[in-house]
């Protein structure tokens, strides 16, 4: 399908802002990648749902020509408000405004599993040249640690869960193997942990898109109770600032000639 999820489309374009303020960015060597990959900087990148382009801004910044694809307003208002001079797209990944063979890469940062696989597959498919790369990534909470475990069982209890597969609930490989012309995939993960704050964990979970989507009461009872858990957790309480634990998990391949 080709619509945007509903949660995503009124919880991201409501809280757009807090997405932007307090989401990390993505490992150095996530970008790197690419031109492991064989993408030189200067290459062509559709950065795909690219959101508030938190990681846009770094494909820019290594020297890629960057076209952003981001089918939220509120979104692509806060992306061409703090990237001047960014092309940016309204589209989707199963119908991309891209011409054939267009582009070297597509990444699809916290994004993937917002798609239809097999349509999108295969329409980045069709954007990319041959041996051309898809690049996914996904910043993960390390929910080994007792306080960010807490807060995914207060947060998906409360609101009743996600709308979407976790993207650790689906094997990648077997997903692109069987929806498109693409070669063997390739996997790493890097560490990504950073500083947070109370407040910040708050606006964390604000920005959370079946969160933001909720009713005004359920949201504010959800966020009331994030602020408990940071209040009764001995890794937190009383801090003004505390790591969130963190990685990133990347995955990469060819589209095949």
């Amino acid at each position: 399908m080709s619509r945007v999820n509903p949660a995503a489309a009124i919880g991201f374009d409501r809280e757009a802002a807090s997405y932007a303020s307090v989401r990390p960015s993505y490992p150095d060597a996530v970008v790197e990648l690419l031109a492991e990959a064989g993408v030189a900087s200067g290459g062509r990148v559709c950065d795909l749902a690219a959101g508030t382009g938190i990681f846009t801004r770094q494909l820019i910044v290594d020297g890629y020509d960057v076209v952003a694809v981001e089918p939220v307003a509120g979104m692509r208002d806060e992306l061409t408000a703090s990237t001047p001079g960014v092309e940016v797209f309204d589209g989707t990944a199963e119908s991309l405004p891209l011409a054939d063979g267009s582009i070297d890469a597509v990444t699809v940062a916290q994004a993937f599993h917002w798609f239809d696989p097999q349509p999108a597959l295969m329409e980045i498919a069709r954007v990319l040249r041959p041996g051309g790369v898809l690049l996914m990534c996904w910043n993960v909470r390390d929910e080994s640690v007792r306080w960010v475990q807490g807060w995914t069982d207060t947060v998906h209890g409360m609101s009743g869960g996600r709308p979407y597969s976790d993207h650790r609930e689906r094997d990648w490989v077997d997903v692109i193997d069987e929806c498109g012309p693409y070669g063997d995939v390739s996997y790493r993960r890097f560490a990504n942990s950073f500083e947070t704050s109370r407040a910040a964990v708050i606006e964390r979970t604000r920005s959370t898109s079946f969160v933001a989507a909720a009713e005004p009461a359920l949201r504010d009872a959800i966020l009331e109770a994030v602020g408990q858990l940071i209040d009764g957790d001995p890794d937190t309480a009383g801090r003004d600032v505390f790591e969130f634990p963190n990685h990133c998990d990347v995955w990469w391949c060819h589209r095949l000639p």
